[in-house]
């Protein structure tokens, strides 16, 4: 056995390090550079377990593996052949727990604190083992035994964390729910569907049929609602979802009345005439009502363009939305007529209650999908002849089995539509091709064929294996993809310019219903306007709302992302123009345009602009009275007598005053009256500050502006005044001199676009217009800018207002440049669905490369721009730290109660702190 255990040590086929390696990142980017500094250090950090659970875990290990050896001695195993095997395989279950530990193919985030995973191999053989000792398929289950090295060694199984997890998320499946956003969010909606189902299976036991048919179908109106989960997940806060723990009274009516209806319809057992029929035509209503307001039909196979696209919005609308609340109430009483329950003993009753809620609460938390099972489920039930077995069936398990029958056939087309946009792209590109690609072609695409196959009968998760069009199947995780996707995320600054979008995205998406299609856990919007693009990945819903995980990408056009936004705008272009779908090979199928709010950018180089010899001349005059202007706006008069002891030598103060205007400052004091007994002290201050500011000698140069605009105090200034205004009692006066030179080279800038100032009325008007923030780059900001950018940046973003900002990346010896973003109403974004699959192809290769096979190339061939797939954009949206999106979050719209009011976004950082109550404007609820 000693040598046995010597030849397995390695305990698998490659065992690379745990280094996680990131992403090829634009190194010209000082943003994105700075979220990977912080990830790398996040990542590089060491684990500290605390020593009584680093002994207690080695206790429990020896005590584990001894009963885990003395478990699988009392098996009779023959011949010596199968014993040596079963070792073999026994052995390699053993490594993890006796060496260091190893690097396992499934898992999906690296992040053990606990050595968790170091038990998943002996948990799957324990699974194993449980049915060979209660008798059950025992040559077949010990060939699997045996065979689990091979099995480990392909990752088809899930380590014992996601195993766990996943678990949850089946266990909320088979009782009608759906997934959920985390963990903690997964175990407080099991826990209050287990409260129901055990009440039901109590009152099944003692015989009280009526009184668990009422408790489940009004259990499952609650449960399947948004609105009850949110008060009571109170404490469990996450951005844009929160809901203060207050009842609002429409919702609540419109609970109580639906739970009403539903008892009514249960108690009194009415057999409605041709109810089947009613529930088949609601059912069709909804998806007619739906396709016609589609951009190409049909959906299945969107080919042409729909005459009807656009006609009669409202109209579709409303009946869309009839259709949708009444589905549920008959497809409910037909569930309860065809449901049969006798008295039962205690598995029968665990067994039956379990189907009674699944078909109660899935028709409430999924009106379109079970209305489409019970559709196919009644026109079955009229073909199958009298007598068949399946029609002796409980009628939720007939359900069951007709709604993995069509996620399967689902997951089959969407795999297979995905694979064919892949292995077209792949035979089309001749620079994607490999050297002796006509060798490897079929055997990929048998290899590929059957493993979507097996993936859609298991529900497991296909990769590109390395960005090829070789798929191999990879280990269940759960739906929502990531270990931890509820926090907020932001990497640069350019987030807030998606944070301030979303809002508006939000609410023109919660009027399209009928554009949409149906929203069920896993499905990708996909929104693009201008050079942004905004990822919609849906991962709860409910009967009343949908969560969404949202995430802003950055496609500059100088990025390496070009090709693909090109791709995409060229696509949606030609989409709303021609008569038939211009790419039908392609993951994206557009769908509709809605209004948003954005800020709109715009970019150009100062130089040639600010350096203008005529500008230069103005700059020491404008700025002093602009100086003038802020001192005596921001200051109050108590105030100027703190800084009269301003260090400036006098020679050189007596020289800045021949730039003074006493007609200026009698302008200034008729705006501003209570400064008149201050003359001079303003006077003294204005001119000091210009002269600590200015140097001896005004700027000449771009460059010289440019220092002067970020906060630098000219070499030449006497240390002493140096010294005077750098000190932190002077910080608020020094914030004023900054944002007085910023406001300058800002008038001057628009005195080129606009034509110069005529008189000093018009720059009066220009300095009390508060609409705009002119500040600089917060990458390019100095560690003591006292006007602090970052902040004041996004709290500008945040109201809505302009900004015009400077920028100069001094470290590549790059020009100034200036950046305005203005804030614009109704502007088109186009909304596009994206096949989730071809999504799900990149995001489980990536996480396969970087953390099992740490692939460190920069230009690896599985990051590469692929105009079909989006495979680059792709790699960018994934969860950090894999990904590095611009920003990330979650937000829900609803689809039952109405809100005129906007949603708006308010950060992480605020919510947590306390700052902002939550309030229903924050959640997104349109």
């Amino acid at each position: 056995m000693l040598g046995l255990y010597a030849l397995v040590q390695a305990g698998h086929l490659i065992e690379p390090s745990h280094t996680l390696q990131r992403h090829r990142l634009d190194d010209e980017d000082p943003e994105l550079e700075e979220a990977v500094q912080v990830y790398d250090s996040l990542l590089r950090q060491p684990i500290h377990t605390p020593v009584w659970y680093q002994v207690l875990w080695r206790v429990s290990k020896g005590v584990l593996a001894t009963l885990f050896l003395g478990w699988l001695n009392t098996f009779t195993i023959q011949p010596l052949g199968l014993q040596i095997v079963v070792w073999l395989a026994t052995c390699t279950a053993y490594w993890p727990i006796q060496g260091q530990g190893i690097v396992e193919p499934n898992t999906y985030y690296a992040d053990d604190k606990y050595r968790i995973d170091d038990l998943s191999r002996l948990v799957h053989l324990s699974l194993i083992l449980t049915p060979i000792q209660l008798g059950l398929a025992d040559v077949p289950l010990w060939i699997l035994y045996c065979a689990m090295p091979f099995v480990w060694s392909l990752g088809w199984l899930s380590s014992l964390r996601i195993l766990l997890d996943s678990l949850v998320e089946w266990l909320l499946l088979l009782l009608g729910s759906g997934p959920m956003l985390n963990v903690k969010r997964s175990i407080l909606a099991l826990f209050s569907h287990l409260v129901v189902y055990g009440l039901v299976v109590y009152l099944l036991y003692s015989n009280y049929v009526t009184a668990s048919l009422l408790v489940c179908s009004i259990g499952a109106v609650f449960l399947s609602s948004k609105f009850v989960f949110s008060l009571v997940s109170r404490s469990n806060k996450m951005p844009l979802i929160d809901r203060p723990f207050r009842f609002h009274v429409l919702p609540l009516l419109y609970l109580l009345l639906r739970a009403s209806a539903t008892g009514a319809i249960v108690y009194l057992q009415y057999n409605l005439l041709y109810l089947e029929w009613i529930v088949i035509g609601l059912f069709g209503l909804l998806i007619l009502t739906r396709e016609l307001q589609q951009l190409f039909v049909p959906s299945i196979l969107p080919l042409v363009r729909n005459p009807l696209y656009g006609l009669l919005k409202k109209p579709f609308l409303y009946l869309h939305r009839l259709a949708y609340h009444l589905t549920p109430l008959f497809g409910l009483w037909y569930i309860a007529l065809h449901t049969s329950v006798s008295p039962l003993t205690v598995l029968g009753s665990l067994w039956s209650s379990c189907l009674l809620l699944y078909s109660f609460n899935s028709i409430w938390n999924r009106p379109e999908s079970t209305g489409m099972d019970l559709t196919l489920l009644i026109l079955w039930l009229k073909c199958v002849p009298v007598g068949t077995g399946f029609l002796s069936w409980e009628f939720g398990l007939q359900m069951l089995i007709v709604s993995y029958g069509k996620q399967v056939i689902a997951q089959f087309y969407e795999k297979s539509c995905a694979f064919s946009v892949m292995i077209v792209h792949f035979l089309t590109n001749r620079k994607e091709r490999l050297k002796h690609w006509y060798l490897l072609i079929l055997p990929m695409t048998i290899i590929s064929i059957v493993m979507i196959v097996l993936s859609s009968v298991l529900f497991m998760p296909v990769m590109a294996f390395c960005g090829l069009p070789f798929l191999l199947m990879s280990f269940h995780r759960p739906k929502r993809l990531w270990n931890s996707t509820y926090s907020e995320h932001k990497s640069g600054q350019d987030a807030s310019l998606y944070q301030s979008m979303a809002p508006s995205a939000l609410d023109g998406l919660s009027r399209i219903d009928t554009q949409l299609p149906n929203l069920t856990p896993g499905t990708i919007l996909i929104g693009r306007i201008e050079s942004r693009v905004l990822l919609l990945r849906v991962v709860e819903h409910w009967f009343d709302g949908t969560c969404f995980q949202i995430v802003g990408a950055e496609l500059e056009p100088t990025s390496c992302h070009a090709l693909e936004g090109a791709e995409m705008d060229g696509l949606l272009e030609k989409a709303f123009l021609s008569a038939w779908n211009p790419n039908p090979l392609h993951c994206l199928t557009p769908l509709t345009q809605i209004d948003t709010t954005l800020y709109s950018e715009s970019k150009m180089i100062a130089t040639g602009v600010l350096d203008q010899p005529s500008l230069i001349r103005q700059l020491p005059t404008l700025f002093l009275q602009q100086l003038v202007w802020f001192l005596a706006k921001r200051l109050h008069p108590n105030e100027l007598l703190t800084y009269r002891d301003i260090a400036i030598q006098r020679n050189i103060l007596q020289q800045a005053q021949t730039l003074w205007q006493d007609s200026w400052f009698d302008l200034v004091k008729r705006y501003n009256p209570s400064i008149a007994p201050h003359s001079e002290a303003i006077k003294t201050i204005s001119l000091g500050l210009y002269c600590i500011m200015m140097g001896s000698q005004p700027p000449s140069t771009l460059i010289q502006i440019y220092d002067i605009y970020r906060g630098r105090i000219p070499y030449g200034v006497h240390p002493e005044s140096r010294q005077w205004l750098q000190n932190t009692l002077r910080t608020e006066i020094r914030s004023i001199g900054l944002e007085s030179f910023r406001f300058t080279i800002k008038t001057l800038y628009e005195s080129i676009v606009l034509g110069g100032i005529s008189n000093p009325n018009e720059l009066i008007d220009l300095l009390q217009d508060e609409n705009t923030l002119v500040s600089i780059e917060p990458t390019c900001a100095l560690p003591d800018d006292p006007t602090n950018p970052q902040s004041s940046v996004q709290r500008a973003i945040e109201q809505g207002r302009q900004l015009f900002l400077i920028s100069r990346k001094e470290a590549h010896g790059e020009p100034v440049r200036i950046r305005m973003l203005s804030k614009k109403d109704k502007q088109s974004m186009y909304i596009s669905h994206l096949n989730q699959h071809s999504a799900s192809f990149v995001w489980t290769n990536q996480i396969f490369e970087l953390l099992y096979l740490t692939n460190d190339d920069d230009e690896r061939y599985s990051i590469q721009a692929h105009p079909r797939i989006l495979r680059n954009l792709m790699v960018q949206c994934a969860q950090p730290p894999l990904g590095y999106p611009l920003w990330s979050s979650h937000c829900a719209i609803g689809r039952v109660y109405g809100s005129k009011r906007q949603p708006r976004v308010v950060p992480e950082s605020i919510i947590n702190r306390g700052k902002v109550a939550p309030s229903r404007e924050r959640t997104g609820w349109a």
